[in-house]
């Protein structure tokens, strides 16, 4: 699935999980999804092209309690974006 073909899809509201490990998939792709699948609480983004650009999007994703970026092209700069303060 590449990020072009994300582009189909429209709403799925209801979906709870999604794997995309290896696909090539990148920070276009991180867009589209939070705006069509905002009720996420699982996400695997391994081996993914996501970069620090596209990891902003992650703080839309207001149900997400598993996430995984192994292998992914982001910085400790990136990981900033999505930092949990535990105050």
């Amino acid at each position: 699935m590449k990020d072009s073909h994300l582009s189909q899809l429209t709403s799925l509201p209801a979906l709870e999980e999604l794997n995309l490990d290896s696909c090539p998939v990148g920070d276009a792709a991180l867009s589209l999804l939070s705006e069509v699948t905002p009720n996420l609480t699982s996400l695997n983004l391994a081996d993914t092209d996501l970069t620090d650009i596209g990891v902003g999007h992650l703080r839309k994703f207001k149900n997400l309690v598993q996430l995984s970026l192994f292998y992914c092209n982001i910085t400790n700069g990136g990981l900033c974006h999505i930092a949990v303060s535990r105050g």
